[in-house]
């Protein structure tokens, strides 16, 4: 049987070979670093995950330290941000993408053809910026969980 100090390094190493080998989608990886930051007893990145996994709030001091970090405000002094778990963000991504996917300018001609051609173009900017951004936000959630399992690797007893 191995010891604690064993497994943290054996989880550690798993977690960033899941990330660096794209093995695990998001949800499995928060799951499985969940784990890691129980057995080491660290409060604040359990705090972190189980927002990653239920949603942030205004509440806690924790939940707007990571709104910050995470990239997750669109106008933090109103408040305004992805406050949605990281699994919603995943599969807005996907609908967003899709819908890029479906997106023609129809062939049309006369006054109507600009006004159409503005619309799907606006449409179009609107789909990828939203895209653009929830790709940020899951970037840097998957990046502090990469830090922290490496800091956990290195450190590890």
């Amino acid at each position: 049987m191995e010891s604690k100090s064993e497994h943290v390094l054996k989880l550690s190493s798993e977690i960033i070979d899941d990330i660096e080998l794209s093995r695990l989608d998001a949800q499995s990886i928060l799951l499985k670093t969940t784990r890691l930051a129980r057995y080491i007893d660290n409060s604040e990145i359990r705090e972190w995950l189980k927002l990653e996994m239920q949603g942030y709030n205004s509440r806690s001091e924790i939940s707007l330290k990571y709104m910050s970090k995470t990239g997750r405000w669109t106008d933090k002094k109103e408040k305004k941000g992805y406050w949605i778990p990281l699994s919603q963000i995943e599969a807005t991504i996907e609908i967003e993408t899709e819908k890029l996917k479906q997106f023609q300018i129809p062939n049309l001609s006369g006054d109507m053809a600009l006004l159409v051609s503005n619309s799907v173009s606006g449409s179009l900017n609107k789909t990828s910026g939203a895209i653009g951004k929830l790709g940020g936000v899951k970037s840097r959630v998957i990046s502090l969980i990469h830090d922290f399992a490496t800091n956990v690797f290195i450190t590890a007893p």
